[in-house]
């Protein structure tokens, strides 16, 4: 793959690699290895350093494939990582943490962290500070040559830990910090900068490593395989979820990998997860299924004092989270402490935090002397499950508490994290599954790799309404575990009450590559939420089953869809091809069983892709989504969307407000349907124009919904949601009631066609990282008749408009302008004619003969 990168890059007159090696040695030694055919080629500021690494630098110009040297496993590009510094406000004003979470009682018991070593991955250390912070030394891997933190951020995180200032002192005083600078004065870094820092953080017998930083990108190696390996060596990695809540799926890398404690925060109180802490689930995961349950902790991150700068001031974010966690790590953890046990003693441990979802708040609330308590004994030492249980009618366990399982539906799929007290490696297995006779429930299991392995569980039924309670048993080697599950089956929904919501054609990044934002003012550029509906469409998903609907997911083809059980299908912002096989197949639902189709597009024209990838070092992306397909599929219904057009703008529906935020517009549709256009910007002629953005049309047994753009329903970005369209959508598609004004339907001889030239934008390859469910469809072959189908062919109208604006949204009339300017009017008039009159008059007297 990286090869594969480097030849998109061959343009470049040199660029950066990172030669991986199978074997650690001196830097030097390393260089010294290379064929002397392959070092006249190549220039390395390692070849002259005697650090000991599995990694070498080299700056090249000409393309080779350095795999087939002997003894290197990998090559990678040397890039700046797309990490960021988390929030990080100051504040004169702020709260002591080490009497939030009560230290102070375990220094009394002589905990103080004596002998812990704790790493802190950041900007570094303001070398004035030194003297208020225990540091016992300070590493630097930037390109400025220097330890001095300029940013305060890396500071602030270690006072927070080993401060001996009395106003604002650290949690565990006598604990041994080290700094490892990896962002400079400009707050930016770069992969090798990193590795540097990786080995030696080994080298230094480090037992806690504390990161207030993070990315999108939980793909980026060798960054996270890093991370793996350190925590398989014994090191308790902690790190923080990051500050793009209030959002699900909003976690941040490498707080979201399975095996490092990621942190979210507290407000001031203490009694509520703070509205900027990122949630769960993880996103590794939802190509196919669901992520895990992520946090595992949070603890408070507002107004939290610290030390910079020769004061004490306070600061705000996770970032001041992650090092509360270490810290109080370092005053419970013993000499045989695991990374896993340290973790379940502080997950068993936590307060549940009303009100908040496990994807909130994890395990919940940071107790550090129930903490204490919970690793001192014994039964700590065994297998541990995140989350222990489950029940689908709790609302801890929201948004999965939204709806009951239905027979017939797709599998509701969990994901487990499983945890080893002893080993980094291993395995364990099912050894029972009690009780559930009416459910089928089949499971999936992984080795331990750094103390962690998952169970995917994947539970369906046939049968009618219950409730029924289970158990899986897991054994490893000496131990095992039992994990108590309670399943609220309902009854069949009604045909019409039920949608299925495709999520097998959604990509996106990193898995699939660059695939551009839907919303061009978000803050990342790419499309990392995946519109999911446990994450930036959970509005969406939760307006729906308020409005009475039964929704499943679609995870894998249209092949596995069965049409006889619903009445809907729902796509949302597709970005992968339907096949053609699927075309025939939702079209062949649609007409013979009597299925609609409710379709939110986005922007797909190829001036707007490369505008943002030029923010990248990417040369080719995916586009917000994929027009072409849809017009596929809804062609012979004579409904198209525009490839070449995108708006951005707010759109207004009677009093309802809702976001435009890069969408295209609808070029064609068939007489008798309803279209709804808004005067938007059209910057390619330079004015405003009418632009079709919504449609609804009914066939015989079964309608289309349309809309032009779907970040209306992100809850992440959408500054006014449409959720309400949805909604009338369902409602319009699903039964005789159409939630439209009547003024919107276009006369039955009226068939809007703007004509244009429709540019084609074909994505040559699509890495199909979506995982394929057996469960959910067995393999079968394709039905003959859908096979041999064929839809209905619009037949066109006589006449065709350009362009539809029915009783276009007038502005209130300003009565008294209106009655000036109708007086000043007359006026004129009268006056006028009053001129007029008396011009002929006197013309008529100059002809008269004199007497």
């Amino acid at each position: 793959m990286y090869i594969l990168m480097l030849t998109l890059m061959s343009f470049v007159m040199s660029y950066e690699l990172i030669l991986d090696f199978n074997y650690t040695a001196p830097k030097k030694d390393l260089y010294s290895s290379l064929p002397n055919t392959i070092k006249h080629k190549i220039h390395s500021k390692d070849s002259e350093k005697s650090q000991l690494s599995n990694y070498l630098l080299i700056t090249t110009s000409e393309l080779y494939d350095f795999t087939n040297l002997p003894n290197i496993r990998s090559v990678y590009p040397e890039k700046k990582l797309q990490h960021k510094f988390l929030r990080f406000l100051s504040d004169a004003n702020g709260n002591k943490v080490t009497e939030l979470i009560e230290a102070p009682e375990l220094w009394a018991q002589g905990f103080k962290g004596q002998g812990v070593r704790i790493g802190i991955l950041d900007s570094g250390i303001n070398l004035k500070d030194r003297a208020y912070i225990n540091i016992s030394d300070c590493y630097d891997f930037t390109d400025e040559k220097n330890c001095e933190d300029s940013t305060g951020h890396g500071t602030f995180m270690a006072s927070i830990i080993a401060s001996n200032y009395s106003e604002c002192p650290g949690i565990a005083p006598e604990s041994e910090v080290y700094a490892f600078k990896v962002f400079n004065s400009k707050k930016e870094s770069k992969t090798s900068w990193f590795l540097d820092a990786f080995y030696k953080i080994k080298e230094k017998n480090i037992d806690i490593l504390s990161i207030s930083n993070g990315g999108i990108n939980f793909l980026e190696e060798p960054f996270v395989s890093e991370i793996t390996k350190l925590v398989a060596s014994g090191i308790i990695v902690v790190s923080a979820a990051g500050n793009d809540g209030p959002g699900f799926g909003s976690l941040s890398n490498p707080g979201d990998q399975m095996e490092v404690i990621g942190v979210g925060g507290l407000d001031e109180t203490g009694l509520n997860v703070a509205e900027f802490s990122s949630r769960g689930p993880t996103l590794w995961e939802i190509y196919g299924g669901s992520g895990r349950f992520k946090p595992d902790i949070v603890t408070y991150s507002v107004n939290i004092k610290g030390f910079y700068n020769g004061r004490c001031s306070s600061n705000t974010g996770t970032s001041i989270s992650t090092p509360i966690i270490a810290g109080s790590i370092a005053l419970i953890k013993t000499l045989n402490s695991t990374p896993a046990n340290i973790r379940s003693a502080i997950m068993k441990s936590a307060d549940r935090i009303n009100k908040h979802s496990i994807f909130e708040q994890g395990a919940g609330k940071l107790n550090l002397l129930a903490a204490k308590k919970a690793i001192d004994n014994p039964e700590n030492l065994n297998l541990y499950a995140f989350p222990p249980s489950f029940n689908n009618t709790d609302d801890y366990y929201y948004p999965y508490s939204l709806q009951p399982l239905y027979p017939f539906s797709p599998p509701l799929i969990l994901n487990f994290t499983i945890f080893n007290p002893l080993s980094p490696n291993g395995i364990f297995y099912v050894a029972n599954i009690t009780n559930s006779e009416r459910l089928q429930v089949n499971t999936e299991t992984s080795n331990f790799i750094s103390y962690t392995g998952t169970l995917g569980v994947f539970i369906s039924t046939n049968k009618g309404k219950f409730t029924e309670a289970f158990n899986i048993i897991l054994i490893s080697d000496e131990f095992n575990l039992t994990i108590p599950i309670v399943i609220r089956v309902d009854a069949i929904p009604s045909k019409e009450s039920r949608i299925l919501w495709d999520l097998g054609h959604n990509l996106k990044y990193p898995e699939a590559g660059p695939v551009i934002r839907d919303d061009l003012d978000a803050v990342y550029l790419f499309d990392f939420q995946g519109d999911h509906p446990f994450t930036n469409l959970l509005g969406a998903y939760k307006e729906l089953i308020k409005s009475g609907f039964a929704v499943d997911f679609l995870y894998g083809d249209f092949s596995c869809a069965d049409g006889d059980l619903y009445s809907i299908y729902l796509i949302i912002d597709p970005e992968k091809n339907f096949s053609e096989y699927e075309i025939s197949k939702i079209r062949y639902d649609m007409e013979i069983n009597k299925v609609s189709l409710i379709l939110f597009g986005d922007w797909s024209d190829s001036k707007t892709l490369e505008d943002q990838l030029s923010y990248s070092d990417f040369q080719t992306g995916i586009p917000g989504c994929n027009v072409n397909t849809i017009n596929d599929l809804i062609s012979p219904y004579f409904i198209e969307m525009s490839l070449s057009k995108s708006f951005s703008d707010t759109g207004r529906i009677s009093s309802q407000k809702f976001s435009y935020q890069q969408g295209t517009e609808i070029t064609r549709f068939p007489a008798g349907g309803y279209l709804i256009t808004q005067v938007f910007y059209d910057s390619k002629l330079s004015k405003f124009r009418d632009v079709a953005v919504i449609g609804f049309v009914k066939f015989e047994g079964f309608s289309i919904g349309l809309v032009g753009d779907s970040s209306c329903l992100d809850s992440t970005s959408a500054r006014y949601d449409c959720l309400w369209l949805l909604r009338s959508l369902a409602i319009s598609a699903s039964s005789e009631d159409i939630e439209i004004e009547e003024h919107y339907r276009l006369p039955s001889d009226y068939d809007i066609h703007i004509e244009e030239h429709q540019e084609i934008v074909y994505i040559d390859k699509i890495l199909d990282q979506q995982r394929t469910l057996n469960i959910q469809c067995p393999a079968k072959s394709h039905d003959s008749n859908v096979l041999s189908f064929e839809p209905s062919q619009h037949i066109l109208s006589f006449k065709k408009l350009r362009i539809w604006a029915p009783l276009r949204e007038i502005e209130p009339v300003d009565i008294v302008g209106v009655v000036q300017v109708a007086t000043i009017m007359i006026f004129v008039l009268l006056l006028a004619i009053l001129l007029c009159t008396s011009y002929k008059v006197r013309g008529a007297r100059r002809i008269l003969p004199l007497v």
